[in-house]
């Protein structure tokens, strides 16, 4: 009897069931999609996915990483420049403001420390009131038909260690200065920029 119920042919289309199955269908498929994690995704598509992800996440540390590296390689290297060309010009000229007077006179100390530029004064003199009142600043040296020019403001680190560091690194001011004489001061450069220039090459500009 079933055999003989049996349909043969091609199918009536039903309007109500295919309007039902864009409806109803995809509304159960939403729900089950948000509640089961990897509901109508293929496994091996979201591994693939999954370790895409992961690449682009390492190869964007990596990178990163590089970066800092580079950058910090950089800075280090462009104050080894400077330093290196202040102690062979042996003289540079520090350039501050008073008012609204420049004032500029001979300096020679230069010293890297904890990765920043320093140099050193005495609190008891001009300069260092002055660059209390304006820390931004300017030095200039010149040797070899080549001239050195770094523009930037001066930060003091009244640190003890960072005195010592510098006398340390300069043994010929230990005759005037000590770390504990209440005198000595020591500044490191910020957002500094520097000039290499020459008469037979293009100004050379970097930051720091």
């Amino acid at each position: 009897k079933e055999a003989l119920n049996m349909k043969f042919g091609m199918r009536t289309p039903s309007i109500k069931k295919s309007i039902k199955a864009r409806t109803t269908g995809k509304a159960k498929r939403a729900v089950k999609k948000a509640l089961i994690p990897g509901y109508g995704k293929n496994v091996q598509d979201g591994l693939r996915i999954q370790r895409k992800q992961l690449t682009i996440r390492f190869i964007r540390r990596r990178a990163l990483a590089l970066w800092i590296y580079l950058s910090n390689y950089q800075e280090d290297y462009i104050m080894e420049r400077v330093v290196q060309f202040l102690k062979e010009a042996e003289t540079y000229y520090l350039a501050t403001v008073e008012g609204d007077q420049p004032r500029v006179r001979p300096f020679g100390t230069a010293h890297i420390f904890e990765g920043k530029l320093y140099i050193q004064t005495g609190k008891v003199k001009d300069v260092s009131k002055q660059i209390h009142a304006n820390p931004k600043v300017e030095i200039c040296a010149y040797k070899n038909g080549e001239w050195l020019r770094v523009a930037g403001e001066l930060v003091e680190d009244d640190r003890r260690e960072a005195r010592q560091s510098m006398l340390d690194a300069c043994p010929s001011l230990q005759n005037m200065y000590s770390a504990d004489d209440g005198n000595t001061e020591v500044f490191y450069f910020k957002n500094a920029t520097v000039t290499f220039s020459s008469f037979t090459h293009e100004p050379e500009i970097v930051k720091f």
